[in-house]
């Protein structure tokens, strides 16, 4: 037993304080000075798939709005409307975002101006994807042209300037 424990206390090494300040401390594990680097490397890479995959939906052709239908219309001038139509969608938000974009359509926005600029009763405002727009409108029902010397007016059902 004497030649086990004398072995044992001769295999054992201890080194002073002074010789390990550059070893492991228990529990915490050294980290590696490239983790940072990585890290803002990836973050990058990800950023840029995010940035890219946003300026193909904007940019791009395919989803750029090129198609509009218009149903129920009877009275208003088609052309005009249409042209209206691509006035209202067709100019830069910010100086970049194209506002042609499907994802940057507003219907409700385009549902008003519309309305605003013609006699519309009801009007609906649709996106299909990828690349049209689909209009359907009620228009308002004059039954009296008003002359007042300088413009001509139509008067709706209720007495109200159409």
């Amino acid at each position: 037993m004497d030649k086990k424990r004398r072995l044992y206390t001769e295999s054992r090494v201890v080194m002073p304080f002074s010789a390990t300040s550059g070893s492991r401390r228990r529990g915490k594990p050294e980290k590696a000075a490239h983790t940072t680097t990585r890290f803002f490397i990836l973050l990058a890479i990800l950023f840029g798939c995010v940035f890219g995959m946003v300026g193909i939906f904007l940019y791009h052709p395919f989803f750029r709005i090129s198609q509009i239908t218009v149903s129920g219309l009877e009275r208003i001038n088609r052309q005009a409307f249409l042209s209206a139509t691509e006035g209202i969608i067709d100019y830069n938000v910010f100086f970049f975002l194209p506002k042609s974009s499907f994802s940057m359509v507003d219907e409700k926005e385009v549902g008003v101006l519309l309305s605003q600029k013609f006699p519309i009763a009801h009007i609906t405002v649709t996106k299909d994807f990828p690349d049209k727009l689909n209009i359907v409108v009620e228009e308002k029902i004059s039954s009296i042209i008003y002359d007042d010397g300088e413009t001509y007016s139509f008067l709706g059902l209720d007495g109200t300037v159409v």
